[in-house]
């Protein structure tokens, strides 16, 4: 697996002001925004603003000077779930306990 830095800058305010139970999932979007997901974009570097459309209040550096990142792994889990339905039960069930699911 690769290794992924992340940082974000966050208004605390409005980070405290979420339901403790969406926090997570904001921060997830703001890390890892669904926008990315084209994994031939041009990569961004330096800040972004907002870091995702649903978080304005949030920043994110992107590190372009890193040989590796998350995003690929995060990329090819994505796509098994788009397809995961349509595979074969075996094929699902073999894949699916290499995951740990």
């Amino acid at each position: 697996m690769g290794l992924d830095i992340t940082v974000l800058a966050v208004d605390w305010e409005r980070l405290e002001q979420t339901p403790c139970e969406e926090r997570y999932a904001l921060l997830e979007d703001a890390a890892l925004p669904e926008d990315e997901l084209d994994r031939y974009a041009e990569p961004q570097r330096g800040w972004v603003w907002p870091a995702a459309p649903n978080v304005p209040w949030c920043g994110r550096y992107e590190f372009h000077s890193t040989p590796g990142s998350y995003k690929p792994h995060f990329w090819a889990g994505q796509a098994w779930e788009d397809v995961r339905e349509h595979a074969a039960p075996e094929t699902r069930e073999h894949l699916d306990a290499s995951c740990g699911t």
